[in-house]
């Protein structure tokens, strides 16, 4: 009998649980919804960046994070580093080569989904 009661009450104490984060949720979702448009915004770009961030670091191998290179950023690689003047991207790559060896990785843009 006891051990019934164990869990019944650790089951009841799950639902409190669910039941607690569903309250926190609703309020911040209705906070949200009675927001101003740059908090929606800013909570909007923050997921981005964090989902952008989960899905470079989940799978090392498929974003070739074994080979040494530059870090990328999230939905824009390494193209940063190409902005500049076509006169400089000789110089760019020989620096990148130097500090980083004949074999790099270089992002250019997210890895599009095979089909």
């Amino acid at each position: 009998k006891q051990w019934y009661q164990r869990r019944v009450h650790g089951e009841l104490q799950n639902v409190h649980k669910w039941v607690n984060f569903l309250k926190m949720s609703s309020k911040l979702f209705s906070s949200l919804l009675e927001g101003n448009f740059v908090t929606i915004v800013l909570i909007f770009l923050a997921s981005l960046l964090f989902f952008g961030l989960f899905d470079l670091l989940w799978d090392r191998k498929k974003n070739l994070f074994h080979i040494p290179g530059p870090v990328p950023i999230p939905f824009a690689g390494n193209a940063l580093l190409l902005l500049k003047p076509h006169e400089f991207f000789m110089p760019i790559v020989a620096a990148l080569i130097v500090k980083y060896g004949p074999t790099m990785r270089f992002h250019i843009r997210p890895q599009a989904p095979m089909p």
